[in-house]
């Protein structure tokens, strides 16, 4: 089967978040939106490929989760994980995460104006600071994160369901309860991996 002859099957997951998202007030957001609504007809361009940490979904498909992410297990079979995106290059850290780009210049469906997807950060895990010019937002989906950034300097919970944006260049960090954490990020703006750096 020839990637670019794939059919979209992500088309109801893209739906489904661009319906969550047009909920929520942020500029970044309502992009994001727009762009997933307009890319639910675009082929799949990458093959389905999982990593060492793709063990974790099975837990993070449990309960209690957003139903978003019982559309994404319905398709996780089709999803081409990496635990390399963003730029990371420590190993440390590349064994905590795993990352799939659904939406991007090097995504499973070329879009050049965003970049969107999923995060998967094992259980008990602190992904250190980092930033990137990209504007961000992040979606958790299951597990229950604690963000640390400039709005919650000493940390805040953030339950599926919860919104969290980060603007350019600003630092963030997460740690992981005893769950892994799934959650839907997006970028706009500078879109460029060149930028992500650790701190």
């Amino acid at each position: 089967m020839t990637p670019s002859n794939t059919p979209n099957l992500f088309a109801p997951l893209f739906k489904q978040l661009a319906s969550c998202l047009s909920a929520h007030d942020s500029d970044i957001a309502q992009q994001i939106s727009i762009e997933l609504n307009q890319s639910t007809d675009l082929p799949i361009t990458k093959p389905p490929q999982i990593v060492p940490q793709c063990d974790a979904l099975d837990i993070a498909f449990q309960e209690p989760c957003d139903p978003i992410a019982d559309e994404i297990n319905q398709i996780q079979n089709h999803l081409h994980w990496s635990d390399t995106s963003g730029g990371i290059k420590s190993e440390d850290v590349r064994e905590l995460l795993a990352f799939v780009e659904l939406l991007g210049p090097t995504g499973m469906v070329v879009n050049t104006s965003c970049r969107a997807g999923l995060l998967l950060q094992m259980p008990d895990t602190h992904y250190p600071a980092h930033r990137h010019a990209a504007d961000e937002l992040y979606l958790t989906l299951s597990g229950t994160g604690t963000w640390f950034r400039d709005a919650a300097p000493a940390g805040q919970l953030q339950p599926p369901g919860d919104f969290i944006i980060h603007k350019s260049y600003e630092p963030h960090a997460m740690v992981s309860t005893n769950r892994p954490l799934l959650a839907f990020w997006c970028w706009t703006g500078e879109l460029s991996f060149d930028t992500y750096e650790m701190m």
